[in-house]
């Protein structure tokens, strides 16, 4: 804890550290003041990862009583935001891309690139979708590159009038990163399982806005990395037997954080969507879920899925799984 004599909301009283804890907090609090000097930011946020304690609650997750648009925003001198608070204030702020030991390059540095880019609203397009809507000219003819706001969808190659789920997406992740690497088209269609909040983007501005970003090298790279660690996580899949690629599936679901709780797939994921995915009959992959369940592995009933064992699941599948990248 740190033992503060007076007022806890004085930045210029000296802590009395006596954890890992306090000492880390108030080390970031003076590495922060360094750019607030430097560069004269009156706001400056920190992303980094508390690494003492139990994980915070899904359902707390980035809350707090001073928010950005709380009436008291310089009231706050501990307060916790989440990946998506923080976007905001990048966006709302400005960016400025201050590199001092390297800067993460990944979905969320592309989302606020584009979202904060002032010819967004001119290149973009947003689409409320219902569940069980083919998306199909927008991914085929390499139309659009899209962002999912929320919902679930999936991505399906037909192959001799058989459908194939190659992956499942969701909130915040984006659909067509190998569209902006190859001009050819693909057997891919998009198909949303929920309804679906998206935004349908024009490639060539995704390119133009990474060219002129000035890190466009740093993420075309991450692109090809993350696309060619797909590439090998289906390699291996591919050769899993029928138990473990129903783990997999599960595992490549859960990854996503989708569902309410822990451990919980998105509601509307049946054993329909894991046999497609796993390339089983649907009633190969319930027997196959009736025995994890008997196992202890999974809850199948009441919906959603909830996986209570992943190290189990994990050790059956014997390799990371996952997200992957289109």
């Amino acid at each position: 804890m740190c033992f503060i004599p007076t007022e806890k909301s004085k930045e210029n009283t000296i802590p009395q550290c006596i954890s890992p804890y306090a000492i880390t907090k108030y080390a970031s609090e003076k590495y922060l003041d360094i750019y607030a000097n430097t560069y004269g930011f009156e706001y400056t946020v920190l992303r980094d990862a508390t690494i003492f304690g139990s994980r915070h609650n899904h359902t707390t997750c980035g809350t707090d009583k001073y928010g950005l648009n709380s009436s008291k925003p310089k009231g706050s001198t501990y307060p916790k935001k989440g990946v998506s608070n923080t976007r905001t204030a990048n966006i709302k702020g400005g960016i400025y891309m201050l590199q001092t030991f390297g800067v993460e390059i990944d979905e969320n540095f592309l989302e606020i690139l584009l979202f904060s880019n002032k010819s967004f609203d001119k290149y973009s397009k947003k689409k409320v979708l219902p569940a069980k809507t083919v998306i199909d000219a927008s991914v085929t003819e390499n139309r659009s590159f899209i962002y999912i706001e929320k919902g679930v969808t999936k991505i399906v190659a037909s192959h001799n009038t058989k459908e194939t789920t190659i992956s499942f997406s969701g909130d915040g992740e984006f659909i067509g990163f190998a569209s902006l690497l190859s001009r050819g088209s693909s057997q891919f269609a998009l198909e949303t399982i929920s309804e679906t909040t998206a935004y349908f983007i024009d490639p060539y501005f995704v390119l133009n806005v990474i060219d002129e970003s000035g890190w466009g090298t740093s993420i075309l790279l991450k692109i090809i990395e993350n696309l060619t660690q797909s590439v090998n996580y289906y390699g291996q899949f591919n050769l899993l037997p029928a138990k473990a690629k129903v783990a997999a599936a599960l595992l490549h679901l859960e990854s996503k954080k989708l569902g309410k709780g822990e451990g919980q797939l998105p509601k509307e994921i049946c054993q329909h969507h894991l046999a497609s995915y796993c390339q089983i009959t649907r009633e190969y992959a319930t027997t196959i879920l009736s025995k994890f369940e008997e196992e202890g592995l999974v809850k199948l009933t009441p919906k959603p899925i909830t996986i209570l064992d992943i190290y189990a699941l994990k050790q059956m599948v014997g390799f990371e799984v996952a997200g992957s990248l289109h």
